[in-house]
């Protein structure tokens, strides 16, 4: 369990972080189940990289987590962004 907490972290966080930003950049969305299931894809690529930087600078307990939220938040936000400029710009 305790290996699985931080994906779940990272996951969770991705998808709040890809709705959000659906929201925000209303142009770029991909409706609201598209924000969420590429929030969940780019949260855990991005807890992927989490993991090896707090592994390689040694950080544990609240950074950790802390890094979790915000390394999924970010792959969440970026690949939602990156999956919706690609399909504005390929559609029209």
């Amino acid at each position: 369990m305790e290996t699985l907490l931080p994906l779940f972290v990272q996951v969770v966080s991705g998808a709040i972080g890809a709705v959000v930003a659906g929201i925000i950049f209303s142009n770029y969305t991909l409706g609201p189940l598209g924000n969420i299931l590429a929030g969940i894809v780019g949260g855990g690529l991005g807890g992927l990289v989490s993991s090896q930087v707090t592994r390689i600078i040694g950080a544990e307990g609240v950074g950790e987590i802390v890094a979790d939220i915000l390394s999924g938040g970010a792959g969440g936000i970026c690949l939602m962004l990156l999956a919706g400029f690609t399909r504005r710009k390929t559609t029209g």
